[in-house]
């Protein structure tokens, strides 16, 4: 159609945006000399906003390949009776957006929500779909359990990094300025208990509370963050 890009351009744009939002923030750190913290959350964020569009990149265009072939079908030249609903079930897509996808087959621009997508960049998830499961309301006690956890983990994390990651990376280094490796090994084994319990403090802060807390928010219902794992 005239005045749309190609699939290719559109998906090379797509790619160099990708590619641009994963380079520029090392740079941008590593010339401004940001602390160490700031740097792993900016980097921690373009990250997570790249994976965002790649996800949503190969979505849509898996959702144009299927739209497109559902017109060649409809279109053919010796009509069959095909069933729609058997032929999009053979995709590799959530029954949600299969009905979605079959409602706006003659008009596959409505499926280009900006306001889906701003709430899909805002989800805890990295997987893109048309559609999520929503909660009808947001639940207030869950919502100030996992607030306490957080500012818990925090708190906790902080503790551990003031009482002892600081002081003994700072005798690290100094062992180290002046070559005495032995002390320095010994320091650096003393410093990983420290860091395993702010590992996993951060991880629980992180994927049990923090993203509960944004579901929640975003009445998002799907909280198998790290099932798998």
């Amino acid at each position: 159609m005239k005045g749309e890009f190609s699939e290719k351009l559109s998906l090379r744009l797509s790619l160099i945006n990708i590619g641009v939002i994963l380079t520029y923030p090392p740079i941008f750190i590593y010339l401004t000399d940001a602390s160490p913290i700031s740097g792993v959350v900016y980097l921690s964020l373009q990250v997570i906003t790249a994976m965002k569009l790649f996800s949503y990149t190969l979505v849509m265009k898996e959702i144009r390949e299927l739209i497109e072939k559902v017109k060649k079908l409809k279109n053919s030249v010796t009509p069959t009776n095909v069933n729609l609903i058997e032929f999009l079930g053979q995709s590799d897509v959530s029954q949600r957006n299969l009905e979605l996808i079959r409602s706006n087959i003659d008009k596959p621009m409505a499926l280009c929500d900006l306001k889906h997508l701003l709430y899909f960049m805002a989800a805890p998830t990295l997987c893109y779909q048309l559609s999520y499961p929503r909660k009808n309301t947001i639940c207030k006690v869950f919502l100030l359990k996992r607030s306490a956890e957080f500012l818990l983990g925090v708190s906790l994390i902080w503790i551990l990094m003031v009482q002892h990651y600081f002081p003994l990376m700072s005798t690290t280094l100094w062992y180290y300025r002046t070559g005495s490796f032995l002390n320095m090994i010994e320091r650096l084994i003393k410093l990983s208990f420290p860091m395993l319990y702010i590992w996993l403090t951060g991880f629980l802060c992180l994927f049990n509370s923090w993203l509960n807390i944004t579901g929640e928010l975003l009445r998002f219902a799907d909280r198998h963050f790290y099932g798998e794992w």
